[in-house]
């Protein structure tokens, strides 16, 4: 299940159905009992109720599925089908300093090839252009892209989920920008560090290359500002801080990060995380505002308003609030 251009959702119930990207048979997948991405289940029904946006593959962006809210049982599903002119309409729309994000060309038949050739011709395919997945993408295709000076954003695990392929480490080297991303946990193996994990082990791309694409291509490609991406003087304060070894690089060592390993998060200079071991070395009046939250079994510090946040989760899932598979657990509440 992807996030489409027209919007993001929430879901109440854990099955959705999609549409067989090599066939166009309608197949369905339910979420996996570990939560992590889904699973293939013939017998999936589909949504109850709450918010979904719901992709029919094989057609990329031209089909959409948007489940809208009509009661707390029920759901009102309407088709979404974008001409051609879409594709220059939004282009359009987007200011000039933003990347044009779209997922496209996701699936694996002629339909999803199509979509990129509907690109190019409502002239939407440009510098700020950003594909996401575009796993239907030969390698002329790649070469009208460079032309272009558009970007490719690569989700592995998504793809491999959903299609049995994903682009290969040499594939991808005929796209000349490309960074890295994670789609959606409906299909992705995790969160952002799990999907860099599995470029690693299971897609066999270079520790170097996943660090690039993780950071200053990724910074170039969603246009952020300079310095972005990088640790020098003058940059943005954008850090994540992990343990250490002098024993690898920080590209092996990226490669194989999990969520454990994160010890401090900082965003513009400001802390956004820290762990139990880092708290007591943060001056109070820059740690003021963190508040706990456990993560499977681990503790970490957090600025957000976590109250507000799992009242509205539990509206949606009831008590049992996870995310990418992971059981989460507000610690403020449980004190008082």
């Amino acid at each position: 299940m992807t996030c489409a251009p027209l919007g993001v959702g929430r879901r109440r119930t854990d099955d959705h159905q999609k549409e067989d990207g090599a066939t166009g048979r309608c197949r369905a997948a339910r979420a996996r009992p570990d939560g992590r991405g889904a699973e293939r289940d013939s017998n999936a029904r589909a949504p109850k109720g709450g918010y979904a946006v719901l992709r029919i593959f094989g057609s990329g962006i031209q089909r959409l599925y948007v489940a809208e809210p009509h009661s707390r049982s029920t759901v009102v599903v309407r088709v979404v089908q974008p001409a051609r002119a879409d594709f220059a309409e939004r282009h359009s729309r987007t200011p000039a300093d933003r990347p044009f994000i779209i997922h496209l060309a996701e699936g694996i038949d002629a339909a999803s090839h199509a979509d990129f050739d509907n690109l190019v011709a409502g002239g939407a395919l440009d510098e700020r252009t950003v594909v996401v997945h575009g796993l239907a993408l030969d390698q002329h295709a790649a070469s009208v892209f460079n032309r272009q000076r558009a970007s490719l954003i690569w989700c592995p695990s998504s793809n491999v989920f959903l299609f049995e392929r994903t682009h290969t480490p040499d594939a991808l080297s005929n796209f000349r920008n490309v960074a890295i991303g994670s789609d959606s946990p409906l299909t992705s193996t995790g969160d952002f560090l799990d999907e860099l994990r599995f470029a690693f082990h299971q897609i066999g791309a270079s520790p170097e290359t996943i660090y690039t694409m993780a950071t200053t291509e990724a910074a170039r490609v969603l246009r952020l500002p300079p310095g972005s991406g990088q640790i020098r003087v003058g940059a943005t304060a954008d850090l994540v801080v992990i343990r250490g070894t002098e024993s690898t690089t920080p590209a092996r060592k990226l490669s194989d990060l999990t969520f454990r390993d994160v010890h401090l998060v900082l965003r513009g200079g400001r802390v956004q995380l820290a762990s139990n071991d880092i708290l007591p070395r943060i001056p109070a009046p820059l740690a003021q505002g963190l508040r706990p939250l456990e993560i499977d079994g681990l503790v970490r510090w957090v600025r957000a308003p976590l109250g507000r946040m799992f009242s509205s989760a539990r509206d949606v899932l009831g008590d049992a609030v996870s995310l990418n598979g992971r059981r989460l657990r507000n610690v403020a509440t449980d004190w008082l």
